[in-house]
C-alpha cells in the first residue's frame, strides 16, 4: 500500500497522509466517516485544506493505485489503520482478561492464606489447650526436685498404716543386693505390696494409728540422729 502511493504525485500522497490522519482519530478507527456514513467531499476537502475539484482529482490517483478501499456502505477505509485497530482491542482484551484473572488468583490465594492461617490458629488453640492440660496434670504431679526427704514425707500421708522408712531401707538393701538402681516408681509398687506397720508410739494401744503429724515428728527425730546414704533416682 505505502510503495503504491509513493509512485502518485506527491500533492497525491499529501492529501493521503491527511485523509491517513482523518481516518486515524475518526470515530470508527480507519474509516472515513461522519456519524456512520460516508463523509461529504465538501467537508473532507476542507478538513484536508484543498479544494472540492482538487480532492475529488486527488482522491481519483489514489483510487487508481489501491491505496484505500470502500466498504459496501461507500464509506473510504484504510485496510492497514483497520487491522491496527482490531491488533490493538484484540491485545486490550488479553489484557483485560489477564488482569481478571490475577484478580482471581489473588483471591484464591488470598482464601487459602485465611484458611491456613485460620487452619494454624485452629492448631495452635489445640496446642495451647492441651499444653494447659499437660500443665494442669503435671501440677498436680510431685515436682522432680522433690527432695527424698519430702518424698518418703509424702508417701507416710500416702501410706499411714506403714513404716515408709523402714519400708525404705528395706528397699535399698534388696536393691544393693540385686545389684540393680533404686527408682521411686518401683519403690511405689513395693509400698502397695507391702506391709510393715509402724512402730507404736508409747502410751498407745495396739489398735491405735499414729496420727500424721506423729508420723513427721518421728521422723524429724529419726533423721536428726543420722543420715540415709542411700538416694532414690528419678
Amino acid at each position: 500500500m505505502r510503495d503504491n502511493v509513493s509512485a502518485c504525485s506527491i500533492a497525491a500522497q499529501g492529501l493521503w497522509f491527511r485523509l491517513m490522519i482523518l481516518m486515524h482519530d475518526s470515530e470508527r478507527t480507519g474509516y472515513l466517516c461522519l456519524n456512520s456514513l460516508p463523509i461529504p467531499s465538501r467537508i473532507a476537502a476542507i478538513k484536508c485544506a484543498v479544494s472540492v475539484d482538487e480532492y475529488e482529482t486527488l482522491l481519483a490517483e489514489l483510487m487508481s493505485v489501491a491505496a484505500f478501499s470502500t466498504s459496501k456502505e461507500g464509506i473510504i477505509f484504510s485496510p492497514q489503520l483497520v487491522a491496527e485497530a482490531e491488533e490493538r482491542a484484540k491485545n486490550a482484551e488479553r489484557q483485560r482478561k489477564f488482569k481478571e484473572s490475577k484478580k482471581g488468583n489473588a483471591s484464591v490465594t488470598l482464601q487459602v492464606t485465611e484458611k491456613k492461617r485460620n487452619g494454624n490458629a485452629i492448631r495452635a488453640d489445640v496446642s495451647s489447650s492441651t499444653s494447659s492440660s499437660s500443665s494442669v496434670g503435671k501440677e498436680e504431679m510431685p515436682p522432680k526436685t522433690e527432695t527424698q526427704d519430702d518424698y518418703l514425707i509424702r508417701k507416710q500421708f500416702e501410706f499411714p498404716h506403714l513404716d515408709v522408712q523402714k519400708v525404705f531401707r528395706k528397699y535399698i538393701k534388696d536393691c544393693k543386693n540385686r545389684q540393680i538402681e533404686p527408682k521411686r516408681q518401683f519403690f511405689d509398687t513395693w509400698l502397695e505390696n507391702e506391709f510393715e506397720p509402724l512402730t507404736e508410739p508409747t502410751g498407745t494401744t495396739g489398735s491405735d494409728i499414729p496420727t500424721v503429724d506423729e508420723v513427721i515428728k518421728k521422723r524429724e527425730k529419726e533423721r536428726s540422729g543420722r543420715t540415709f546414704a542411700a538416694e532414690i533416682t528419678m
